[in-house]
């Protein structure tokens, strides 16, 4: 399923630190906070996988395009999936602290986003770890330049 290898492997190769924008929700949660760098690409049948620093992965189910917007960000506008995993931070590299948030899109315009591992006890003192995303036009995926960088 390697949607566009050209523009995967200008990506990995710009070892740039982006925003990951999963249907309109930064990975921790405002640009810049916990922003990371492309390191390498998979791909099967129907699984595009992405890993970043460390052990943060995502994998990404269903894709229909990939492409590289007006704004440099890298797109993926539609995918049935994206699971976003990584070991919990000061903790053992072990299955034990592996963490995952789950984008499952359940119409055209709601995705189920649910919380597991770990991490998820704390989601209980921030808000609900399993809830549902209205969606408003949100692309599936956004690896986007935080605002104030610039690469060229």
């Amino acid at each position: 399923m390697i949607l566009n290898e050209k523009t995967l492997k200008y990506w990995v190769a710009r070892d740039i630190w982006v925003d990951v924008v999963m249907f309109g929700e930064i990975f921790g949660t405002k640009s810049g906070e916990s922003s990371q760098a492309l390191r390498a690409y998979s791909t099967n049948d129907k699984v595009l996988s992405l890993y970043f620093d460390k052990t943060e992965r995502l994998d990404i189910h269903n894709a229909n395009s990939l492409a590289i917007d007006v704004n440099g960000d890298l797109c993926i506008p539609y995918a049935d999936k994206l699971v976003w995993g990584w070991h919990s931070y000061g903790k053992p590299q072990t299955q034990q602290f592996w963490c995952t948030y789950t984008y499952t899109k359940v119409s055209e315009f709601e995705v189920r986003y649910t919380v597991a591992g770990s991490i998820r006890e704390h989601f209980f003192r921030w808000g609900n770890p399993d809830r549902v995303i209205k969606l408003t036009g949100q692309q599936a995926l956004r690896l986007a330049i935080p605002a104030g960088c610039s690469y060229s």
